[in-house]
Order: C-alpha cells, then sequence, then structure tokens
C-alpha cells in the first residue's frame, strides 16, 4: 500500500519509551571520547551557571561568540617509551589530555602542553559510568610535574565530580535541549618543588624517598589549603541525551598566586551530529518517538497491523508545513519537525477519522531557512520527508 512513497522509514524500537523521557544517564557506549573524533567548538563570553536541582533553565541564548574555530581532536597514542602509552590523547588549545578507560572509569593520566608536562602516578577519576543525576565520585591523585625540562615538582590534588543538576538548555544559538544532565567537578592541586635540575635526578630523588601515597596527597593537600597555596577549578559540563560530548562547559580556575581563568567553550548538537555514531543517533530516534507519543512499528512482524495510511502530500508555504492525507480507519496522527540530527523542533499530534483530504498543518516561524526532517506518525506506523524551509 505504501510501496509508491519515497520516503518510507519503519523502525523497530528495542527500549522502553518512558526510558527516553527519564533525565540523561551517561554510559560508556554513548558517552566515552573515542579516538578519531573532531570537535569543533566555539568558545564564548563566561556564563556563572551556578543552581544544582532537577528541572533547571539554563538560557544561553544571544551570548557572545568569541572564537568560533576552536578545535579539539581526540587521538589514539601509542609510543611503547612512553608510561602513558595506549591512551586517548585530546588536543585542544594547545594542550594535550591523556585519558585511560579502565573498566567503568574514565582516568585522566596526565597532561602536556609547549612548557609542561604532568604525570600521574595515581590518576585522576573523572568519571565513573554510568552516571545519573545524584550520583558523585571523589578521588586522590598525584605524580610529578616538569616546567621547561628544568624545575620539577610533586603535584597532588582531590576531585570531586557530582551529576548535580538536569534541565533544558537554551543553546546561544536559540535552540532548546531537553534532557541535560550537568556534571560538576570541583578539583584543587598543589605542589612541592624539588631541588633538582633534570628529570633523571627527579626520578632518583623520588626512588630515595618514602612512597607517596593518597594519605600523603591528603596531608599535603591540607597543609598548602592553610597556606592558600591551592589552585580551585570549577568546571561544569552539560551532557543531552543523544550527545556524545558536552554540548556545553565551562571552566574557572582561581591560582595559588591568586590569578583567576574564565573560559566556556559550545559544541553545537548538530555539528556533534555529523559524527559517525550509531548509538547516539538510536537515541535521537528514541527520544523522537518518546515526544511523538508512541514507539515505531516492529518492522512488519505479523503482530502490526498495516498502516492507515494511503496517501501522504507534505507541502510548505514559507515557515508552514501543510500535510494531506488519506486514511482507511480513525487514527492518532502526529507530526514532527526536527533537525536533520533527529532533535525535535516542533510538533502537532491530532485524531483523525477515515476518509481523504486530512489536513494537519505545524508552524515553524522562528526557525532558521534550510532542510529539516517531517516525521508523520500514523498509530505505530512512521514516514519521514525532506522539507525546506524559506
Amino acid at each position: 500500500m505504501l510501496k509508491k512513497y519515497r520516503y518510507i522509514i519503519t523502525f523497530s524500537l528495542a527500549f522502553i519509551i518512558s526510558d527516553f523521557l527519564s533525565a540523561q544517564t551517561l554510559t560508556p557506549a554513548a558517552n566515552a571520547p573515542r579516538t578519531g573524533d573532531v570537535l569543533k567548538k566555539q568558545q564564548t563570553e563566561y556564563v556563572n551557571t551556578s543552581g544544582g536541582g532537577e528541572d533547571q533553565v539554563w538560557n544561553l541564548s544571544g551570548i557572545e561568540i568569541v572564537n568560533s574555530s576552536h578545535k579539539a581532536r581526540i587521538l589514539a597514542k601509542r609510543d611503547s617509551a612512553d608510561t602513558m602509552a595506549d591512551t586517548v590523547m585530546t588536543v585542544e588549545s594547545r594542550m594535550r589530555r591523556y585519558t585511560l578507560q579502565r573498566g567503568d572509569s574514565l582516568l585522566t593520566v596526565g597532561t602536556e602542553n609547549a612548557l609542561s608536562l604532568v604525570r600521574y602516578q595515581q590518576p585522576e577519576l573523572s568519571l565513573r559510568f554510568p552516571v545519573s543525576y545524584g550520583d558523585s565520585t571523589a578521588s586522590i591523585f598525584y605524580g610529578t610535574a616538569a616546567w621547561c625540562e628544568r624545575t620539577y615538582s610533586r603535584i597532588y590534588g582531590e576531585s570531586r565530580v557530582k551529576a548535580d543538576a538536569t534541565g533544558t538548555l537554551v543553546t546561544p544559538d536559540g535552540d532548546t535541549l531537553t534532557q541535560v544532565l550537568r556534571i560538576h567537578t570541583r578539583r584543587i592541586t598543589g605542589a612541592r618543588l624539588l631541588p633538582v635540575g633534570t628529570e633523571p635526578d627527579m626520578r632518583a630523588l623520588i626512588d630515595s624517598l618514602p612512597p607517596f601515597t593518597a594519605d600523603s596527597a591528603r596531608i599535603c593537600l591540607a597543609a598548602d589549603a592553610a597556606r592558600r597555596m591551592v589552585a580551585e577549578e570549577d568546571i561544569c559540563q552539560f551532557y543531552a541525551t543523544g550527545y556524545r560530548y558536552p554540548v556545553f562547559e565551562t571552566r574557572r580556575t582561581v591560582y595559588a598566586q591568586g590569578g583567576v581563568t574564565e573560559e566556556a567553550l559550545y559544541y553545537p548538537a548538530d555539528e556533534q551530529a555529523l559524527l559517525a555514531d550509531e548509538e547516539n543517533e538510536r537515541l535521537r530516534h528514541g527520544i523522537l518517538y518518546a515526544n511523538g507519543g508512541g514507539k515505531g512499528n516492529s518492522g512488519g512482524g505479523t503482530d502490526t497491523p498495516p498502516s492507515p495510511l494511503s496517501r501522504c502530500d507534505v507541502t510548505v508555504n514559507g515557515s508552514m508545513v501543510t500535510v494531506t492525507y488519506d486514511l482507511t480507519e480513525d487514527a492518532s496522527v502526529t507530526g514532527i519537525v526536527s533537525t536533520v540530527s533527529g532533535r525535535l523542533l516542533r510538533q502537532h499530534s491530532q485524531h483523525s477519522a477515515a476518509g481523504t483530504g486530512c489536513q494537519l498543518q505545524i508552524d515553524c516561524t522562528g526557525l532558521r531557512r534550510g532542510q529539516y526532517v517531517f516525521y508523520m506518525k500514523v498509530n505505530s506506523h512512521v514516514t519521514t520527508h525532506t522539507v525546506t524551509l524559506k
């Protein structure tokens, strides 16, 4: 019956729709960094997003884009002569950050730029999967740091990570993302200068000292904090369901010497959707159908009744999308307009009686010109069409 339509997609959703209506949960499959990804971020003016809890609204519309061509690359680092071998290396802002996924944990094992090299003997626990609202972890980390290959220090710190807020985020572009989970990291670090001038001397000195432990780090941090000689970092990362990387993040650092740096980065969802990422594409489609009020059909199984839709014509007049359709029986009908990445923008539901010339309209006023996807859901059957707003 429906073979004459060019754009027909039926979906088999092997998950519970209500899962997609709940708060975001981070998993290794959907949110661990992947080798080969190139992230096209935008630097924005810094904004304080303080305030935890559920059902928050973070309105970032209209904030200034400072640098629209900021990039991060995720590469594999495999150097058998390097103690940080077989880790994932993220290159961003002339800084290399080395991370290792071990079981359910994402660990930071070191950082490097043109002037400094930090190696953690005890890595920092950055995330422990799965992560849902209210989850928290804490870790002590320590290692060594070299500056300009002339100054060497023992470095140590404590990191506390909490999924402390959920809600809706209005992006700098004015788009709205729901099911957003904020990961809030508070980190303090301290350092003790070592009386050596070369790395071999540093290694020899460390080997001659009693083993450094998590308790040693806590004692040193307490002493440094009393003298106000610690650096304090406050990091907020906003994850939206269906996207691997944070769509927005802020970083504020207060240094022991009193200086302060602030940075904010926006990674548009539409840019992330260009990554070849089947797991997150599946999640985005799940959200789309959950918002549409049901799940897709079972792909032609014997228990699936035929679609009552016998004709479907979609036209666009300016910002108005009009669908004219025929039904062989009474049906629940939902029209959805989404971005090409699957983010729901507009929808309208109605019940239509069997007959010809039925109509459904969706007003897309406010959306930018360009190409979008229109989904027509009739009972459990879905067809899809490409539409262009002018």
